[in-house]
């Protein structure tokens, strides 16, 4: 299944303004929070109501949060189990393994919980992931992905700046580092919208079309980057020298920050053989390279056309 983005488009409308008038009057009162209303990506709530209520639904608004009184549960392992529980602190994992036992407190959920949901610890400003994972469709934890063949799964796997790129709308990680993380670590949580319409500074100081991207205005290769930037995750990505993955921005293309490579299927391989592929390598499998093109337009469009049922917003 390919997930659509949704994107907040700019109002169409033009505000033309000059120093001193009262249309620049009013750009730098929008410019300016009043007290009490929201700050950053989340004001663009003020003139896009209903687009961000809509977005507000959607699984990549709920990527990443904090952790609450999560399931209680048990996971066995080859040399001990895992037990999840919560106290009034929050929630916890006990990791018992060979006569040791270890506490750990759960910081983060990573995923929107729509499949699954992953853990994340903050161990003295380091990341670090969980072995265990809740899947929604048994209702149960089990080892997360990349740990069912280990012999002793620990919270020593590190959470880099890659792992959460996705899953986070920022995250303030320490260049140099495997994954230490300055405070707080996430000041967005949940994939916000300046992740495909760009920093919204100066469109908040100029509210107009014009001073914020608009993904459908880009030319073929920016466009469909910011889906790709996600959703194309291909066998591994490599950095440009001197690159970091939040060094992207809505407007480039992918190339200028770091390069995707993947597989490509043995010419000898059996016909619909089972290949674990992103949602960009989905829409193109088909061959029919005009239709993915109309398809990567499409996604730029689609999640406008909500049907409400029952006052609440359904994404197809």
């Amino acid at each position: 299944m390919v997930l659509l983005i949704l994107l907040c488009f700019v109002s169409p409308g033009q505000i033309h303004s000059q120093i001193g008038s009262p249309a620049h009057s009013d750009a730098q009162t929008a410019a300016t929070p009043l007290a009490g209303e929201p700050v950053g990506a989340s004001r663009c709530k003020v003139c896009h109501f209903a687009e961000v209520e809509g977005y507000a639904h959607s699984a990549m608004a709920h990527a990443l949060r904090r952790a609450g009184q999560e399931p209680t549960g048990t996971v066995a392992t080859p040399s001990g189990k895992i037990t999840m529980y919560s106290t009034p602190t929050g929630s916890w994992q006990r990791l018992e393994a060979e006569g040791n036992v270890s506490n750990y407190h759960i910081d983060y959920v990573i995923g929107s919980g729509n499949h699954a949901s992953g853990y994340l610890v903050d161990i003295a400003g380091h990341l670090f992931q969980s072995p265990v994972a809740f899947y929604k469709s048994r209702n149960s934890y089990d080892l997360a992905p990349g740990y069912e063949k280990t012999q002793d799964p620990d919270f020593t796997r590190p959470v880099a700046e890659g792992c959460v790129f996705c899953h986070a709308g920022s995250a303030l990680h320490v260049s140099g580092t495997d994954n230490q993380y300055r405070s707080p670590v996430f000041p967005a949580e949940g994939i916000s919208c300046e992740r495909c319409h760009g920093p919204t500074g100066e469109h908040l100081a100029d509210p107009r079309a014009g001073t914020i991207v608009n993904p459908a205005k880009l030319e073929p290769g920016a466009r469909d980057s910011i889906c790709e930037q996600c959703h194309l995750m291909g066998v591994t990505r490599v950095l440009n020298p001197g690159r970091e993955f939040r060094d992207f921005q809505p407007g480039q293309r992918l190339e200028s920050t770091f390069t995707t490579y993947h597989d490509v299927a043995p010419t000898d391989a059996p016909a619909g053989a089972f290949k674990v592929i992103s949602h960009v390598e989905q829409l193109a499998s088909g061959g029919n390279i005009e239709l993915f093109i109309e398809n990567s337009r499409a996604l730029l469009h689609i999640a406008r056309e909500a049907v409400v049922v029952s006052g609440h917003p359904r994404f197809f």
